[in-house]
This record gives C-alpha cells, structure tokens and sequence, in this order.
C-alpha cells in the first residue's frame, strides 16, 4: 500500500535521487490506501473468516486499480532504500532533503552519541514528523503520517529480505527488486509526505500540494490544455 502512495512516484530511478513528481497532486488520492488500510485489523476483529477474507481482497483490488488508474508506475527499492535515512544528508541536488530546514539548534558537546552526529539533533526522525502534521493545516497529513507511524511501529523492525522469504517458501515468483524492501519504507514515506507538504512547524510554508482548490484549477488548467489542441 505504501509503494503505491509514494514511491514510485518519488524517486527518480535515472537520476538515483528524491524529487518532485508531475502527478504530486494526484498522490492525495492514493493516500487513502494507506488511511484506509489503518481501519482494517479493528473491522477484521470482529467479522468471520470468510468476511475478513472478502474485506482485504475487496481493499487490496481496490488499490491496485487506483495504483493502475495512476499509471501503473513502477517500485525502484533498490535506489529508494539506498537514500541516507532521516536525519542523515542526502544528496543537495534532492528536491526533498533529509535533513530538517531552518537554523539548526547547538548541540551540548556533551550530546551523545557524538556532537557532530545528526541524531544529537534529531534523536528520533518520528519526533519532527508527527510535530509537523499536529500543526499542518491540511488534515489529510495527520491521517496519513498516523497511519505511517503506526505501521512503522509494527513493521519498522524489519530487514531486507523478509518478503522473499515469507513469499518464495510458498513458491510464489516474487520479483528479485522486493528484495531490498525493509522497515524502513515507512519512515522514508512519511518524512518524504512532510517535506512534499511543507514542513511548517519549521517555518516552511504549506505547500498547498493536496488543497481541494489546487486540483481544481489543475484540471480547468488541463481542459484547457486539451481543448487548445484540438482534443477536448
């Protein structure tokens, strides 16, 4: 659920970096997989097994047909997972940096583990992540990163590899690529949704990425487009 809100459609596989996607916009759409999937445990808790079966396939079909409807873009986890982890620098040709904007605090010499590390600054990446959606003004970040943090929670702990072996001893043909799926997607997720929408507890502005207002003049601004030339 979480590659298809926000990796395929944040990495650049050619230039092995973060950036800004066309179809930003459209990821607000596909954030409700991931809020939507939060509920589903609680649902399941107290239906049948064959409605618990019918529920998740029902979701699952779902998703993959917005996931499909937004392109059917690809899952580059090799390169993805490859990006320095929150709060360590990535690359300064990145569209969304790793690091957290503004003028950074003074770290106490003392600090541990070392003064010069950047987790003296950020000790935990979830810290500023969750801050940041409790002040944001567009509600549909705190649901996704509530759900992201729950999920990283549950899951976060997990090495690479775990999917090949859950799924290859069942003799399912797993694409080698989701080899380099670990834990870490959903802390990667939810840092890159922060920064997309604007780290606003740090001075950045909103970026109105998901405003209602925005994806409309997007569309009056596509119509347009069409019509001019001649296919609309």
């Amino acid at each position: 659920m979480v590659m298809m809100y926000n990796i395929a459609l944040t990495f650049s596989r050619e230039s092995r970096q973060l950036y800004s996607h066309p179809n930003t916009h459209r990821r607000a759409f596909s954030a409700h997989i991931i809020t939507s999937a939060l509920f589903l445990p609680s649902l399941c808790a107290h239906i049948s097994h064959r409605s618990q079966t019918l529920l998740l396939r029902a979701h699952f079909l779902t998703s993959i047909t917005w996931w499909v409807v937004r392109g059917q873009p690809g899952f580059p986890l090799k390169d993805f997972t490859s990006t320095p982890l929150p709060p360590n620098p990535n690359s300064p040709f990145s569209k969304y940096p790793t690091t957290l904007p503004g003028v950074q605090q003074t770290v106490s010499p003392d600090a541990l583990p070392s003064a010069q590390s950047p987790y003296a600054l950020v000790p935990n990446p979830w810290y500023p992540i969750l801050e940041n959606a409790l002040v944001h003004p567009n509600e549909h970040l705190c649901k996704v990163q509530r759900a992201l943090a729950h999920f990283g929670t549950l899951y976060g702990h997990r090495e690479a590899g775990f999917v090949m072996e859950s799924l290859c001893k069942d003799g399912v043909d797993v694409d080698p690529n989701f080899a380099y799926l670990d834990g870490s997607v959903f802390l990667r997720v939810a840092w890159l949704t922060s920064a997309a929408l604007g780290w606003v507890a740090r001075g950045e502005k909103n970026s109105e990425e998901w405003n209602y207002q925005v994806f409309e003049k997007k569309a009056y601004d596509d119509l347009a487009m069409l019509e001019a030339q001649g296919k609309a």
